[in-house]
Formats: C-alpha cells, structure tokens, sequence
C-alpha cells in the first residue's frame, strides 16, 4: 500500500467534509460567522 492512496483518500474525505459544511452554511447561514 502506496502512501499516495492514503492521501488521496485523506484528500477525499476533506473535500467532501468541505463540501458538507459549505452546503450547510448555504442553505442557512451560521450564526457563529457574525
């Protein structure tokens, strides 16, 4: 096992963390930001 895959991997599950918070934040905005 290459340590490529692992960050990949790592990357993916980052991005896609990102992406859930982001979608949440647009969907109705955090008051914690303000």
């Amino acid at each position: 096992m290459t340590p490529s895959i692992s960050i990949t991997s790592c990357f993916v599950h980052l991005i896609s963390f990102i992406n859930n918070e982001t979608m949440e934040r647009i969907e109705r905005p955090a008051p914690d930001l303000y």
